[in-house]
């Protein structure tokens, strides 16, 4: 649903993903992050940024990507590269488990934006 809401959100802005491991996948959870990797890659946002299992999934697919990709084991490992990479006028998405912690990051890229 969140890529589908980036698609729609976007109207021809800059779009940053920001992926984290997703826990609540269950049994299935390495080929979902796969295949949840691989529509990230084919929405094309700008910059793209895998988070825990995300980060070896994109770095493996990274001459599928042509966008600017960070990766990091945890939310705080990517801000700083984030935050340098985004402009005001960017929708920036975020999507992981709640166990991520990913609104960590908002902070530091709205005091990057102001």
């Amino acid at each position: 649903a969140a890529i589908e809401v980036a698609k729609s959100v976007r109207r021809g802005r800059r779009l940053v993903f920001v992926a984290g491991t997703m826990l609540e996948l269950g049994p299935e959870h390495d080929r979902y992050h796969q295949e949840i990797a691989s529509e990230l890659i084919q929405l094309d946002p700008e910059v793209l940024v895998g988070v825990g299992e995300f980060a070896s999934l994109l770095m493996a697919r990274r001459d599928d990507f042509p966008g600017e990709l960070i990766v990091g084991a945890d939310p705080l490992a990517v801000v700083g590269r984030l935050a340098a990479a985004i402009r005001p006028t960017d929708v920036v998405v975020l999507k992981g488990s709640r166990g991520m912690a990913l609104e960590r990051i908002i902070p530091a890229l709205l005091n990057r934006t102001h």
